[in-house]
């Protein structure tokens, strides 16, 4: 139960940890403070003697030396360990790692005000309050008053019993479908902070901040799920929301064929079923995207190097044959996508623009279109052809050009916000785009100067995808977080894809498929859109490629 040192390591146990040396307890972020006694500093096996130096306050530590006659001093890093009272045998010191500790606090059985079960997780700043020796040896005395470590699960264990009644108030008295994957956050700070800081204070703590509240109920995302695929989802859905209605904008039904992964200098195809590669294709280059189109030539695989975009038909066993951009420049990233439309290619790359190519032509270099709009961005994305329309992004606007008149000027969609667009979708009538601001909006496509916000989130929309899931209009969307949305168009109903607490970041999807790649582009995660709490398969990506994966593409099949 006491400290000692073990082999010259200075090791630290108490009635809730095994021993952890002070090194480690440096860098573990699960811990907090450590106590030690003059002997564990000053005796023949003490840090002292072990460094043949006197023990200082390591970095962004501070210290409380306590001695017996009740003095107690505030030791910052780099002072001695022994502090102002002088070298001896015979005081306690407390370290206290110096910033900010975030507590995550959960609770799962709370009801919500039509009785469905609530899973809700706090996520608060706090911090020791050692600015002076009177709070810190409050801190010592009132709250860490064990021998030994204190650990993050220790505080969040001392805070849960004091803000559960304020969390499970405030469930009882809303509706689930107002709080389930809601942001309620700024209407229940307040109370949480009226409860926390005077105890907080009280033993040496404050609170900094309330950073994040959310609220899931698997029970209600369950029932609307199953909601979902039920013929009277229509009535189900007017229950839950009156006044809200389903976008009739027709997204055709769709199935996945096959993925396609852009990884180092390959493009890998996967079963979207079964999880196994079908087959791999090697390019001169590391790629940057990938695309499929279904042309009157063939099933043509096109994937974007860093300033060349490599056309592959893979009914005839082709060769890819690269097409170049201009060499007047020394790009750092590359063709982030790709679009073919009859004898022509479109791609974009941020640092030149917009490029076209005559597929005739293959040894001439592209050429950059409308660079009185690009040039002044510093992104140019999400080239893409719909009904002989070719859309793109650049910067905060989406642009579209009518391909078959030859109309040789875009219709310009004003997001009027700060911020990139980073992914866009389109339908018949609409076109949807993702900020790197965490906006989702739409335009009606013969409104082009008036936006709508549909969604709002924290983190920068990495991709938006429409499907028709169940008869139903779906924008699904990915931004750096735990899951993968379905949001039905027009509801406040979603559905989320998850898997064991990994971030995900690039996605794509059909009626039947939702796949996505981690953030760390190692793994590659498929679900079945009718069972989204469980993958059908995860792939992982270094079985085929030491190389992330940048860029993901399903082959669709469009059913009728």
């Amino acid at each position: 139960m006491y400290k000692r040192f073990f082999g010259g390591s200075h090791t630290v146990a108490n009635s809730g940890s095994e021993a952890q040396p002070l090194s480690e307890w440096l860098t573990d972020r699960n811990t907090i403070a450590i106590k030690l006694t003059s002997r564990d500093i000053t005796g023949a096996t003490g840090l002292g003697a072990i460094f043949k130096k006197q023990f200082v306050i390591p970095l962004n530590t501070t210290g409380l030396s306590i001695y017996p006659d009740g003095n107690c001093y505030l030791l910052k890093e780099g002072q001695p360990a022994a502090g102002a009272g002088g070298l001896t045998p015979d005081f306690n010191l407390l370290l206290v790692k110096d910033g900010e500790i975030t507590i995550r606090v959960s609770f799962t059985d709370m009801k919500s005000m039509d009785n469905y079960t609530v899973e809700a997780e706090c996520l608060l700043s706090i911090s020791v309050a050692t600015n002076d020796a009177s709070t810190t040896k409050d801190f010592w005395k009132k709250l860490f008053n064990f021998p030994g470590v204190l650990k993050v699960s220790d505080l969040r264990n001392f805070i849960a019993p004091l803000i559960k009644d304020n969390v499970r108030n405030f469930v009882a008295k809303e509706p689930i479908f107002a709080i389930h994957k809601v942001n309620r956050t700024n209407e229940l700070t307040g109370d949480i902070m009226e409860c926390l800081e005077p105890t907080l204070f009280d033993v040496g703590m404050r609170l900094n901040t309330v950073t994040e509240i959310s609220f899931t109920s698997s029970e209600y995302s369950k029932e609307v799920t199953d909601a979902i695929h039920r013929e009277n989802i229509k009535s189900f859905l007017g229950n839950v929301s009156q006044n809200a209605a389903i976008d009739s904008d027709h997204i055709p039904i769709e199935k996945a064929e096959e993925i396609l992964l852009a990884a180092g200098n390959k493009v890998i195809v996967i079963d979207p079923r079964s999880g196994k590669d079908i087959r791999q294709y090697d390019f001169k280059e590391q790629l940057r995207s990938v695309r499929i189109q279904d042309t009157e030539d063939g099933n043509i695989i096109l994937a974007g190097g860093k300033s060349s975009v490599y056309l592959m038909n893979r009914d005839k066993n082709n060769k890819p044959l690269a097409f170049h951009l201009p060499k007047d420049k020394y790009p750092k990233g590359g063709i982030n996508s790709m679009a073919l439309h009859k004898d022509c290619l479109y791609a974009t790359h941020s640092e030149y623009g917009l490029a076209r190519w005559n597929l005739a032509n293959q040894m001439i270099p592209a050429d950059i279109l409308f660079q009185e709009l690009t040039s002044i961005n510093t992104t140019t994305r999400c080239a893409s052809v719909s009904d002989d329309i070719l859309y793109f992004v650049s910067g905060p606007n989406t642009y579209a050009l009518k391909l078959q008149n030859k109309c040789y000027k875009p219709i310009e969609y004003v997001s009027n916000l700060n911020s990139p667009i980073s992914a866009i979708a389109t339908s018949p009538n609409k076109i949807f785009a993702g900020m790197e601001s965490g906006e989702i909006l739409y335009w009606e496509k013969d409104r082009p100067k008036k936006p709508s916000i549909i969604l709002k989130l924290r983190d920068p929309i990495i991709n938006i995808h429409l499907s028709n899931i169940s008869s139903l209009p779906h924008i699904l969307y990915s931004s750096m977080r735990y899951s993968v949305t379905a949001r039905i168009i027009g509801q406040s109903i979603a559905t989320s894809f998850e898997y064991n607490g990994t971030t995900l970041g690039i996605i794509d999807a059909t009626s039947d498929i939702v796949c996505a790649i981690d953030t760390a582009g190692r793994n590659l995660i498929i679900w079945e859109t009718s069972s989204a709490d469980k993958p059908i398969a995860t792939i992982d990506i270094r079985r085929f490629s030491e190389q992330p994966v940048l860029d993901i593409c399903i082959k669709k099949k469009k059913i009728s």
